[in-house]
């Protein structure tokens, strides 16, 4: 009888240690912050795998958290073709990228040959350097790991390193890879003794990575970089970056490209884009100097709003004058049913009544509110140069926008350091026209302590507008009277207020 009392005792302990181990597993699930990322890193691994053939890849952890930045060409809609201009750029990374990865073997015979590393684009902003890199996402058939620094970063110390060496092991499994680092300076940037310990281990990781030590130095993996500081960039990050192509702004011919290519499936007026000299591309390519790509695309973008604004108003006028007539023809049709006499007194609610019925017929008879539904009586009209015309008197680049508002924060600085400058002088103090008005008991002994015979020769020569030592020393003044110092403050103020931007006037040594 003890005995079957201890077997039930024990298979009751072990169901409930099962039962309490089910539910401490459903529970840590549930609490996982992770387990979403995980999951998604576990099914855009598979889906890698299958779309690369490779079913047999094994990962761990932090090879499956970096298999999320891995680009998938079939969703990348941009080539080569879709970008105008950067000739010269684009032929350059196709033997420089692409063939390498594509065609090893032509590289295989001595040591001239063996690709690069590292490529780096850098330019001005909006020049097409990210749109250089979807397109050889497209167009390299190879593994394209698009890192991004957030995925990098982690609250675990030492997590952020073994996610860099998993960047370079994934892409030695994947091979042939491109490693692609967007604004590079802000992740590989130059090492100071200010920054983070956790930061700069992980720079040390991934170029010991980059070198080929933990790695096979001869896999096909290159590391695509692109900036718009390169001077900002670590120098052993740089040394690491052999080719470098530096992507401006385009020329009048590689304006007029980009143009071509922007408009070349939207509906344009005869001849815009004709050989002729004249031909309205080339009277935008003339006219957007200094623009970048991305400037030429936003223009453009703004140019193609104009056939709409005038297909709008020409609705609200056709709509203006469809409800005009057929106020007529109610008032009329009114009018013809009292036999000629006007409207008064409760025929006005008949005529309302009429109005509202013969709105409904209209309306019905033209397929709906403003007859938009008939697709060719209303239609856009095609972009003409005008379009372009009047955004380019109403706007600018992005440069220029950014320097209007560097001035724009310059003025109001300057405004409120001359509002400060007033105030500190109390009632007493400076005017707004620059002079010099009553001064304070307390202001006149503060001056009167700090002012000297030798400042008073000096103010009185710059006064004068001679330099320091150019002019003979005034005799001492036989004494410095509240008087003296009221004038010669006065006399300073108005200097100062004229050699002030927008004062009107220059210094005195000028």
């Amino acid at each position: 009888m003890g005995g079957q009392e201890i077997l039930v005792e024990l298979l009751a302990g072990t169901i409930a240690a099962s039962l309490a181990a089910v539910a401490l597993h459903f529970s840590y699930k549930l609490l996982d912050p992770n387990r979403a990322a995980r999951e998604a890193a576990a099914a855009k691994k598979k889906e890698i795998a299958r779309r690369l053939g490779r079913p047999n890849i094994v990962t761990n952890q932090y090879e499956d958290i970096i298999a999320c930045d891995v680009a998938n060409p079939m969703e990348i809609s941009t080539t080569f073709d879709s970008i105008g201009g950067l000739g010269e750029t684009k032929r350059a990374l196709q033997e420089i990228v692409i063939l390498p990865l594509l065609r090893p073997e032509l590289f295989a015979g001595g040591n001239l040959l063996r690709p690069v590393k590292g490529c780096m684009l850098y330019g001005p902003p909006g020049t097409g350097k990210t749109l250089l890199a979807k397109a050889l996402a497209k167009e390299c058939r190879a593994c394209f790991i698009n890192v991004r620094t957030s995925t990098l970063q982690s609250k675990w110390f030492g997590d952020a390193n073994k996610l860099v060496a998993a960047v370079f092991s994934l892409a030695w499994k994947l091979q042939p890879s491109i490693i692609f680092i967007d604004e590079v300076d802000s992740f590989l940037g130059a090492r100071k003794n200010s920054e983070h310990e956790a930061n700069t281990s992980m720079k040390t990781e991934f170029m010991t990575m980059w070198d080929g030590f933990q790695t096979n130095e001869h896999a096909r993996v290159m590391v695509l970089a692109a900036t718009n500081r390169p001077w900002e960039v670590d120098d052993a990050i740089l040394r690491r970056l052999p080719r470098s192509f530096e992507v401006g702004l385009p020329d009048y011919a590689q304006r007029v490209d980009i143009l071509s290519v922007i408009l070349r499936s939207e509906p344009l007026a005869p001849g815009f884009l004709g050989p002729a000299p004249n031909a309205p591309v080339f009277q935008i390519a003339r006219a957007t100097e200094r623009y970048s790509g991305s400037d030429l695309k936003e223009l453009c973008k703004q140019a193609a709003y104009g056939p709409i604004r005038d297909l709008l108003d020409a609705e609200r006028a056709a709509a203006l004058a469809r409800q005009s007539a057929r106020l007529g023809k109610a008032l009329k049709k009114q009018a013809a049913s009292r036999g000629g006499n006007p409207v008064v007194g409760s025929g006005v609610d008949d005529l309302e009544g009429d109005l509202d019925e013969f709105f409904d017929a209209e309306e019905a008879q033209d397929g709906g509110a403003g007859g938009r539904s008939d697709p060719m009586t209303r239609r856009k009209r095609a972009m003409t140069l005008a379009d372009f015309s009047a955004v380019l008197s109403k706007s600018g680049t992005s440069a220029d926008a950014a320097a209007k508002y560097r001035h724009a924060d310059n003025e109001r600085r300057f405004d409120r350091d001359a509002r400060a400058a007033h105030s500190a002088f109390g009632a007493g103090g400076a005017s707004p026209s620059g002079s010099f008005g009553s001064v304070s008991p307390e202001q006149m002994a503060a001056l009167e302590s700090m002012v000297t015979p030798e400042m008073v020769a000096q103010l009185l020569g710059a006064m004068a507008g001679k330099p320091n030592g150019d002019a003979p020393a005034p005799a001492p003044p036989p004494e410095i009277s509240p008087e003296m110092l009221a004038k010669m403050m006065e006399q300073f103020m108005l200097q100062r207020s004229a050699a002030a931007p927008g004062g009107g006037g220059a210094s005195p040594g000028n």
